[in-house]
This record gives structure tokens, sequence and C-alpha cells, in this order.
């Protein structure tokens, strides 16, 4: 009589214990976390990438508008007041006032449900107008309506000596900003970015492109 097989069929009908169950559980579970971590790395990395394209294309669209001399007057960027303005269209609504469509500060520090409503789509428009005279941004307006965030963006502060535009990146340090080539690399104050980790808890960091006028 074969004594190994019958033991093997016994445990084969017996099936698996409660700690062999437990192993395959917990084994299941980390398998699944690395999978889902992984996931949302690639998820962010590609937000990432469609933010920082689309803050360099404006950067290109503003030279383009100053070589195709648009503007014959001044110094032949935009003829706008200085200010800070949206770029792109689809923010969302501010709660205070649905009629305008914010794309900065979606939650004041002081205030997180209300919102600034300023940038908006609307104070923006002549800006837009004038930039797509000289062509438009290939990859646009991707996550322009992500709440989830205090500050969205792309947005632009068009001083006198300079343009400086403006992405959110996610991200817990400035490093983001060096990774994907958009850091705010200055001395004045008004244009380093922004750690918003370090002020709110969230991940997000401000980087872009400063254009000297």
């Amino acid at each position: 009589m074969n004594y190994s097989h019958t033991r093997l069929n016994r445990r084969a009908n017996r099936g698996f214990t409660l700690i062999e169950l437990l192993v395959i559980i917990v084994v299941i579970g980390i398998l699944a976390a690395i999978i889902i971590l992984g996931y949302n790395n690639v998820q962010t990395r590609a937000k990432n990438t469609v933010r920082a394209t689309e803050v360099k294309q404006y950067a290109n669209l503003f030279h383009s508008y100053k070589l195709a001399k648009i503007n014959p007057n001044g110094d032949g960027w935009p003829n706008v007041s200085p200010g800070t303005y949206c770029l792109g269209t689809g923010f969302p609504q501010s709660p205070s006032s649905p009629s305008l469509r914010t794309c900065r500060d979606w939650q004041q520090p002081t205030s997180p449900t209300n919102t600034s409503l300023t940038p908006n789509e609307t104070s923006s428009k002549p800006l837009m107008d004038e930039l797509q005279k000289a062509g438009k941004v290939a990859i646009a307006n991707d996550s322009h309506d992500d709440t989830s965030v205090p500050t969205i963006g792309p947005y632009v502060q068009v001083h006198s000596n300079r343009i400086v535009i403006t992405a959110i990146l996610i991200g817990k340090t400035q490093d983001v900003c060096d990774e994907f080539e958009v850091k705010l690399d200055t001395t004045n104050p008004d244009d380093m970015g922004w750690d918003g980790f370090a002020a709110t808890g969230k991940p997000i960091q401000s980087c872009g492109v400063i254009i000297e006028r």
C-alpha cells in the first residue's frame, strides 16, 4: 500500500488550514498594495508631464506672439495690464459666484469653502484672445477642474519687466519642478516656487517658466 499517496489524498481532501488561508490573504494584500502604489505613481507622473508640457507650450506661445509682431507697439508682448490671468478654460465654478470660473486659489487658506474670484476666465479673455492670434496650445485644459487641491493653474503673472507662467505639479518638494524642468529659479520672492505641501499639507508645488521682457 502506498502510504505517502494516501497522506497526500487526505491533505487534499482536508483543504487549506486557517494559517495557510491567512498567509494567502496577506500575500494577496501585499501584491494589491504594490499594484495600486505603482498605478498611482504612473497617474501622478502622467498628470505632471501634461501640466509641465502645457506651461512650456504657453511660454512658446508668448514668444511666438512677439516674434510674429502681432502687437507692433511697445515691447511686442500682448498689450494687457499687469496682473494675473488664467491660461486656458474649463476651470471650476466659484461656489460664491457660479458665473465665474477661477483658475488660481480654489480654496483660500482662511476660508476653505470659498474661492478667490480673481483671476477668472472672464477677466483673462482679453489675454487669451491675443495669444490665440499666434496659435494654440496643443495640450491644454487637462485637469483644470480638479478641486481636490487648493490651487489649480495654469496662470500667468504679467509684470512690467517679466512674465511668470505657473503650473501646479503634484509633489511634496520643489524637486518635482527640477525633475520636469519647470523650476521657478529666481531671487525675486514674488516669482519663487511655492511649497504647497509645507503650507497646506496638500502635495502640490508651484513650478513654471519665467520670460524676461
